[in-house]
């Protein structure tokens, strides 16, 4: 038999589990400083994605793009189209975003929401059950075809973890809250409203 010793994070969320080839069925799992684990598994279930990071995946499709472009004949591994859906994916997302109205309160601009209004947001980008995984794909893609297309991992995590569940919308309306926060000034560039949308998992639902 073989023992394996891995962070938290690495057993539970099943990403990470995919993507190492971790197999947990007919193993004994022995978790150390269990009292731990429920933040962990919250955080492996939520997501955070901000304004700046939708930004920083539309100049990632953007340099795959420029890139593409100048790529040999017979070399390409990803389609004009493919680099469109995920840019309008990503622009959508992020207009949506903007539209959410939040409000000023002791704690900053923010607004809490139920847990499926982070679905309807996307449904609203033209993102939803029906579509996610084909989306997905094409994310997958452009990623591997830009190579270090960080903010673009970022979007495509928050996407997964909102819709890949079969039941992701029970699930949101269960167990999740959405919250949508105006993030502090940026003093360099100006700005007020940068946003960020939260999908946050929690033992139930808040009353």
């Amino acid at each position: 038999a073989d023992m394996v010793f891995m962070p938290y994070n690495y057993l539970v969320d099943p990403t990470v589990r995919a993507g190492l080839g971790i197999n947990w069925e007919n193993a004994v799992v022995v978790i150390d400083e269990a009292h731990n684990l429920e933040q962990v598994c919250d955080e492996a279930a939520s997501f955070s994605l901000r304004a700046k990071e939708l930004a920083g995946a539309s100049d990632e499709v953007d340099e795959a793009t420029r890139n593409a472009e100048h790529q040999p004949a017979g070399a390409l591994n990803v389609d004009a189209y493919t680099l469109m859906a995920v840019k309008k994916c990503i622009l959508n997302i992020e207009e949506q975003l903007y539209t959410v109205k939040v409000h000023r309160t002791d704690m900053g601009v923010g607004q809490s929401f139920d847990g499926v209004e982070a679905l309807n947001l996307f449904a609203r980008a033209g993102v939803d059950s029906g579509n996610v995984n084909l989306l997905l794909e094409k994310f997958e893609q452009v990623i591997e075809f830009h190579g270090r297309a960080t903010n673009l991992e970022l979007v495509a995590k928050a996407i997964g973890r909102a819709l890949l569940h079969p039941h992701a919308k029970a699930l949101a309306e269960r167990y999740y809250r959405t919250y949508v926060e105006e993030e502090p000034v940026d003093l360099r560039r100006g700005r007020s409203d940068n946003k960020r949308g939260g999908f946050f998992g929690g033992a139930g639902k808040p009353a």
